[in-house]
């Protein structure tokens, strides 16, 4: 029985290795299946770096322009106290899913960066725009606490 758990962590981290995209991932045989499904890792983001923060709903993606159309709902003034709340919200790290996918009509917080570069955040993961290229945020947020950070800053929203 033992062995065969060995060879099924094995298994998972070897093809978790090779299929992931743009995230290294390595088990070692010590590591529960527990341990598997989230890590100390957050997503987080550096207040200094932060010139805007708003609240949009995700349009199409237009891929001849290699970018999402996006609807601002709201613009957060304060950056450092909302960057302080997005950081303190309970998360996990998904290594075992699916990457995750912006989908039309999601709402999300819009984080800009001085550089150009930008995340749209969800509960259930990232888009990371870098450098001209977009990546995949693996972080789960807590979903109570996430919508109620974003219904702070809107009217009304249909969130999803």
């Amino acid at each position: 029985m033992k062995n065969k758990l060995l060879l099924l962590i094995l298994c998972l981290s070897v093809s978790l290795m090779l299929c992931s995209c743009s995230m290294s991932i390595v088990f070692s045989f010590g590591d529960t299946m527990s341990s598997l499904l989230g890590s100390n890792e957050r997503y987080a983001c550096n207040a200094d770096e932060v010139v805007s923060i708003e609240i949009v709903r995700i349009g199409d993606y237009i891929e001849e322009e290699y970018r999402y159309e996006y609807e601002v709902l709201s613009t957060v003034a304060d950056h450092s106290w909302f960057i302080d709340d997005l950081n303190d919200i309970e998360q996990k790290k998904n290594v075992l899913g699916a990457p995750f996918v912006l989908d039309n009509g999601h709402v999300v917080i819009r984080v800009g960066y001085s550089n150009g570069d930008y995340d749209f955040v969800h509960h259930g993961g990232q888009i990371l725009y870098r450098g001209g290229s977009y990546y995949t945020g693996y972080y789960i947020f807590d979903y109570d606490e996430f919508v109620q950070l974003i219904y702070v800053n809107l009217e009304t929203v249909d969130y999803q």
